[in-house]
């Protein structure tokens, strides 16, 4: 009775991994344009005065 269990639960897991890899691969094979573009951290502005506080305050971790 045990190893009938067994069996059965293995048999679910795997029918349960096939259909979490199938949903995968039709989630990414989407011809869809990627919403996001890169953007640079900081803006030129932000650049110089991010320079200037770290050299202003050497002694100081400056954060962005």
């Amino acid at each position: 009775m045990v190893t009938i269990l067994i069996i059965i639960v293995i048999i679910f897991a795997i029918i349960v991994a096939i259909a979490v890899l199938k949903a995968k691969s039709q989630a990414g094979s989407g011809g869809e344009i990627w919403p996001f573009y890169a953007k640079k951290p900081l803006s030129q502005p932000e650049q110089i005065l991010y320079f200037r506080l770290i050299e202003a305050l050497p002694e100081h971790i400056v954060l962005a």
